[in-house]
């Protein structure tokens, strides 16, 4: 019997793609899981329209877990009976149209444990260029392993307990879309970043930058690859305009932001490339803050370490760099 396919996304305030995500998602699933982790925008309304979606709420979680956010949608999944191929995708994510291509039955035809890795390309905002990064495991037949995993920057499959086949497949791939929206993208890795500050203090604000910081000389390290224009002509067949996006000015990750600036205190962030937004414009004006918590209070040397850091993301990964940071590091928090 054919196994039966499962995309599982886990969403939050992704009214902006997630109407373009789950159309594509209907194409080639059986079944869609979409686990709402307490949106308060339109994303919840999108969902309820496609017929193959199954809707979680999820909204008791109060703090950002990848564990607690994927681990209800294995959980669904595995109350259906039979093979499954689980496929783990974000909202922004989609893949690539060519459904017909055999690698298709490759994953069908797989092994329970097996996993699929993709090659992930990023769509840039001009939407004549992409770049590829690393490649994405996110999909695995069904073997009833446990998802136990952690926090954040964590696998979107169970950690197999036994050795497992992994295929690469080369035909069909993942498309990005978190570049075409480059302010929202700005805003998430801001999060990100006090995220690590506050629940891995010993991390260093060094690493951390360099971890979850995209910006112009970053992208200087990859090089950029035309838009497969297939791929826009390919949905088109389907009726999906992959081009445009519904973007939305206020970003979930403003409020978590404030909420962090509020509560921690005043220099906690000053090492968090975070102060080129005013956020004391960002603040409720109704709602009692203590107004210098949210001011940029940071000293020369701060601000020249933030320098450093932004002239060589792009250089990262050079010797010279490395030593350098190194030495920062035993230096900055």
């Amino acid at each position: 019997m054919r196994p039966t396919i499962f995309c599982l996304m886990p969403v939050k305030n992704e009214e902006w793609i997630i109407e373009r995500s789950l159309s594509s998602a209907s194409i080639w699933a059986d079944k869609i899981i979409v686990s709402d982790q307490g949106s308060t925008d339109r994303t919840v309304e999108i969902a309820r329209r496609f017929p193959k979606v199954t809707l979680l709420d999820n909204s008791k979680l109060e703090e950002f877990n990848e564990q607690e956010m994927r681990a209800p949608l294995f959980a669904e999944a595995r109350k259906y009976s039979g093979k499954k191929l689980l496929i783990s995708l974000d909202a922004d994510e989609i893949f690539t149209p060519n459904f017909d291509s055999p690698e298709w039955n490759s994953m069908l035809n797989a092994e329970e444990g097996t996993r699929f890795i993709f090659n992930w390309y990023h769509i840039l905002p001009d939407y004549e260029n992409v770049f590829t990064t690393i490649y994405n495991t996110c999909a695995f037949m069904d073997d009833g392993s446990e998802y136990n995993v952690g926090l954040i920057h964590v696998p979107r499959q169970p950690i197999p307990v036994r050795p497992v086949l992994q295929i690469k497949l080369n035909d069909i791939s993942i498309l990005h879309f978190q570049f075409i929206n480059w302010e929202r993208m700005e805003r998430k890795h801001i999060w990100y970043q006090m995220y690590e500050r506050i629940f891995y203090p010993k991390k260093s604000c060094i690493s951390i930058y360099r971890g979850l910081h995209y910006d112009k000389h970053f992208l200087e390290r990859y090089k950029k690859i035309p838009l497969n224009r297939e791929w826009i002509d390919g949905y088109k067949t389907y009726k999906i305009d992959i081009t445009t996006v519904h973007l939305v000015p206020c970003y979930i990750w403003d409020e978590v932001i404030i909420k962090y600036l509020n509560t921690y205190p005043k220099k906690y962030f000053n090492r968090i490339d975070m102060w080129n937004i005013n956020w004391v414009e960002k603040i409720d004006k109704n709602v009692s803050f203590e107004k210098t918590k949210f001011e940029d209070k940071r000293t020369v040397l701060d601000k020249a370490l933030m320098y450093y850091l932004r002239r060589t993301q792009g250089r990262k990964d050079t010797l010279g760099i490395k030593i350098i940071d190194r030495i920062l590091k035993f230096l900055f928090r």
